[in-house]
């Protein structure tokens, strides 16, 4: 591909005072030839406007007479912003014209938020354009400092794990933990319900679990005086997702481990065992869960543990 780059390499050696020689000499490249392209005699091929480009940091619109050198600078000054500008409104026309298809693409080529979305499992269900972005830059905002530049510098930057633990100042390994680390803390449901606008009115929804309850617990006591058996739950209200609890990140994530999805779950395994002997938790963490099991449960609830 040939192109004409002499007025555009002329202010540029004109504006850093380089002489044509030295710039020749730093670029192995013949006088005549450089004295040729700015005299517009000579069209140099694509690999040397971008050695050219390389040398003086600008864009190649720049020296592709595309834009002006205040144009070219600007771009510069926000590079990181307009690159994922770029790649983000060619994404989302991809996704207009491909029926909403986002996993056709792989992660590392998708701009934000989409990659993060994905590292999440939420991309399916943020389908383009209905997803809100507000509610993910909620969701993010509450986490610290340190965890948003993580996310920053790996997805709306899109850097490498090589390249973040220059800019952390940290392992490779350790930048790499970093962000699974985050990613797991964005998929509790705390986050993930807020990300996908999945939280509705507490009272409201209390209301329609109680009213659920009633009649699965009339179903319950009628069954048990049937069968006559005493080894089904107590009430209905064991058998509802952890998720619901509104657990700390800690907690959650120690019960997930250990196999456990329902109350009915947690209840079981205190029989057999103490939840502070679980990996990753203590004495804080089991009087949580025994806490919050025991209000969420409550006349219904016996204490009945390892203990």
């Amino acid at each position: 591909m040939i192109i004409d780059t002499g007025g555009a390499l002329r202010k540029l050696l004109d504006g850093s005072g380089l002489s044509v020689y030295k710039f020749c000499e730093v670029m192995n490249m013949s006088e005549q030839t450089v004295n040729a392209i700015m005299r517009g005699r000579y069209s140099p091929k694509m690999a040397t406007v971008v050695r050219i480009a390389d040398f003086f940091a600008v864009p190649l619109d720049f020296l592709c007479g595309r834009c002006t050198e205040e144009q070219a600078r600007q771009i510069l000054d926000n590079y990181a912003e307009h690159f994922q500008e770029l790649r983000r409104a060619a994404y989302e026309d991809y996704l207009k014209t491909s029926g909403c298809k986002p996993f056709e693409i792989p992660a590392e080529r998708q701009p934000y938020p989409y990659n993060l979305l994905h590292d999440l499992d939420m991309q399916g269900r943020a389908e383009f354009p209905g997803f809100d972005e507000s509610r993910l830059d909620k969701a993010l905002e509450t986490l610290s400092e340190r965890e948003q530049q993580v996310i920053a510098l790996r997805y709306k930057n899109g850097l490498t794990f090589d390249k973040m633990s220059h800019a952390l100042g940290v392992s490779r390994t350790r930048a790499k933990q970093l962000v699974q680390k985050i990613i797991v803390k964005l998929r509790h449901p705390m986050y993930y319900n807020e990300i996908l606008g999945l939280n509705l009115d507490y009272e409201a929804h209390m209301a329609a679990i109680k009213t659920e309850e009633e009649k699965l617990n009339g179903i319950l006591a009628e069954i048990k005086e049937r069968i006559g058996s005493g080894s089904l739950a107590a009430s209905w209200r064991e058998f509802t997702p952890i998720a619901e609890l509104g657990l700390s990140v800690r907690s959650y994530n120690v019960l997930t481990k250990a196999g456990c999805e329902t109350v009915f779950d947690v209840r079981n395994l205190m029989k057999r065992q103490s939840i502070s002997e679980l990996r990753n938790a203590g004495k804080k963490t089991e009087e949580e869960v025994r806490t919050t099991i025991r209000k969420f449960l409550g006349e219904s609830y016996e204490e009945n543990t390892a203990d």
